[in-house]
């Protein structure tokens, strides 16, 4: 596993807290690693020390620039002056600023409190490259909206970073089940979706993946393909189904890239060369899902190889009946040599994609796909399959992908692909 990368460290007043939480969660749903102090406290009170070391190790700052953090004597002086010499040590350190007012305002008070102006001699953070609040915005209460900006233009920065160092892979992970093994430093962009996915609650919304998790998966995207260049993408998943599915889906195979996808739990490796290999036929048999008449023209489809093959057709049954989906057609694909947790063992490398290539080809050849409106899609298989199958989605109909809610036995919608 390559060098684990220092995080960036956040810098910012207490007084903007409420602010600084929602982007400290957006950052997060981007794969930006990076060091706060209410983040970081662990047992106990971080003492100054222990701060002002992780600023002296951090790969980068974000100063979120408020007239509160320009009057913090702690954020003006101390952690500014650690930045400063931090970027005279090492010129490749990230430097981002990031203007909640406006940059001249919080400029001049930073020089009226300060007793130290050669600190700010050689340097203008309105010179750096940052974000400036959209003043208007923000009055209208759309701040949300400035943070999530935000927190894209930091991880293009970071992936920027990553196209710098060597190594023939851009490593990225993605979690919604608490963390992965090893430091997330590991990882160029680690996407940590835990407070998305609660371990004791329900996934997020349609709404909720509609709103927020879909931008940032296209920032996501966005970044890694400007830095990728020729290497191969890693991507590593612990995680639900769903999310998997729609980070591959970001990156299709019309985009050109080299993957290479691990299963944490599972610990296989899956290759998905840039042009597909064929079919692995003989795997699954399909059969026809007993569903309410209806008039509609949706299609449903149900994956499984991993779970018992009954429990999870009357679940999918049920669910297709309790959310009155307008379904004009009904297949179930099922592992033929039987479902189960074990399914998968003796495959590896490019056998996931093969799997997955002979899954669309059967789905694309169902009774009722040439005329259905949407796809309403059931799975339960493995992350990794998932985000391969996510990858061949080219030119089909739009997929509304559902996630199964453990605690209450129903599934719930999710991503609209």
């Amino acid at each position: 596993m390559k060098r684990a990368r220092n995080p960036l460290f956040l810098s910012y007043s207490s007084k903007n807290t409420p602010e600084v939480d929602s982007l400290d969660l957006e950052l997060c749903r981007r794969g930006v690693v990076f060091f706060r102090d209410r983040k970081n406290l662990g047992v106990g009170r971080l003492t100054d020390t222990q701060i002002e070391e992780a600023a002296r190790n951090a790969s980068g700052f974000i100063f979120y620039l408020t007239e509160e953090a320009a009057r913090s004597e702690w954020v003006r002086e101390r952690e500014l002056e650690l930045a400063l010499e931090a970027v005279r040590r090492r010129p490749d350190v990230l430097l981002i600023p990031v203007f909640q007012d406006e940059p001249g305002r919080v400029t001049e008070l930073m020089l009226a409190n300060t007793d130290r102006p050669e600190l700010f001699k050689s340097f203008d953070f309105r010179q750096r490259h940052g974000h400036i609040h959209n003043l208007k915005a923000v009055g209208r209460g759309r701040i949300g909206d400035e943070l999530r900006q935000v927190a894209g233009d930091v991880t293009k920065a970071v992936a920027g970073l990553a196209s710098k160092s060597p190594g023939q892979k851009l490593r990225l992970a993605l979690s919604t089940r608490g963390g992965l093994d090893g430091h997330p430093g590991s990882f160029d962009l680690f996407l940590d979706w835990s407070q998305d996915f609660p371990a004791d609650g329900s996934p997020p919304s349609t709404a909720t993946c509609e709103k927020a998790l879909k931008p940032a998966l296209e920032d996501v995207r966005n970044a890694v393909k400007e830095a990728l260049g020729k290497r191969t993408l890693h991507v590593a998943l612990k995680s639900h189904l769903t999310p998997a599915l729609a980070l591959g889906y970001r990156f299709g195979r019309t985009e050109g890239i080299e993957v290479e996808v691990l299963e944490v739990n599972a610990g296989i490796t899956w290759n998905a060369p840039v042009s597909p290999r064929p079919p692995l036929p003989g795997l699954f048999e399909q059969k026809a899902l007993m569903v309410p008449d209806s008039t509609g023209r949706d299609l449903v489809v149900a994956v499984n190889i991993c779970q018992p093959r009954d429990g999870f057709r009357h679940t999918v049954e049920t669910a297709v009946q309790e959310l009155d989906l307008p379904v004009g057609a009904a297949h179930e694909v099922v592992w033929a040599a039987g479902p189960s947790k074990t399914a998968l063992s003796g495959y590896q490398g490019s056998d996931g994609q093969r799997i997955v290539v002979d899954l669309l080809q059967r789905i694309e050849s169902f009774p009722g796909y040439a005329e259905c409106s949407k796809i309403h899609f059931f799975n339960a298989c493995t992350p990794g399959l998932a985000f391969l199958f996510g990858q061949q989605l080219v030119n089909t109909r739009p997929i509304q992908t559902y996630e199964w809610i453990r605690s209450e036995h129903r599934y719930q919608p999710s991503f609209l692909l």
